[in-house]
């Protein structure tokens, strides 16, 4: 993948920061870059592709840093995904700590991969198997309908607004993936409460949305249930 020189560059930037000598770093990381950058670009993306991956595995522990993240992983990363590989997505949501540092690189992504949602979403499409990606999808899912319900009795958010009729139906498209997941990663018993208290709420909302009837949705939904 590389050659002996270069991985001598990188084995001696990796001990610099094992002693943690900045300056002495920010050198033997841009001089190694230099050289990676001058080799045939299938060798450096193999090459990146593979320390991404060992990173995610905890096989290997360095820090990424934006100069690296930049010029090296997130091209080869993105020819990955390019490649409907499902694991340099994966790998792109480790390392998101880099990307919010770096936010003007997602425009390289199609829209739908701009999020750690899209994908991890993406990840399970080229590998149903990948139970790891499942389960940070319905963790950050999970998150993300119970700050759409925790202004009730108010009303369902979506984001930072009020949710519209036709958001109520995203979210119900939402939770049945979410519900196939959960299932999937047999946490029904733990997730239970949640998709019943969703599927109440984004339908009643839903439904005083387009009653129109005027008066607060507290008043609607007690009315229901009484």
């Amino acid at each position: 993948m590389i050659d002996v020189e270069l991985q001598k560059l990188w084995t001696s930037y990796v001990a610099t920061e094992e002693v943690r000598i900045k300056a002495a770093s920010e050198v033997a990381l841009s001089t190694f870059i230099a050289r990676m950058l001058k080799i045939d670009p299938l060798d450096r993306d193999a090459w990146a592709q593979q320390l991404a991956l060992d990173i995610e595995s905890g096989r290997v522990d360095v820090p990424v840093r934006l100069p690296l993240f930049r010029q090296v992983i997130f091209p080869a990363l993105k020819v990955g995904i390019e490649h409907d590989d499902g694991r340099m997505a994966r790998c792109l949501v480790d390392l998101w700590d880099r990307v919010v540092h770096a936010r003007e690189l997602l425009e390289q992504l199609p829209e739908k991969l701009r999020s750690i949602a899209g994908l991890l979403e993406f990840a399970l499409e080229r590998d149903p198997a990948d139970d790891h990606s499942r389960r940070r999808l319905v963790e950050m899912t999970s998150d993300f309908f119970m700050y759409s319900l925790h202004e009730l009795p108010s009303g369902v958010l979506h984001g930072t607004n009020g949710a519209t009729v036709a958001q109520c139906s995203d979210l119900l498209e939402e939770l049945k993936r979410f519900e196939l997941h959960v299932d999937r990663l047999r946490l029904r018993e733990k997730y239970d409460a949640l998709i019943h208290t969703c599927a109440f709420h984004f339908k009643t909302y839903r439904a005083f949305l387009n009653a129109k009837s005027g008066g607060s949705y507290e008043a609607y939904f007690t009315a229901l249930q009484q």
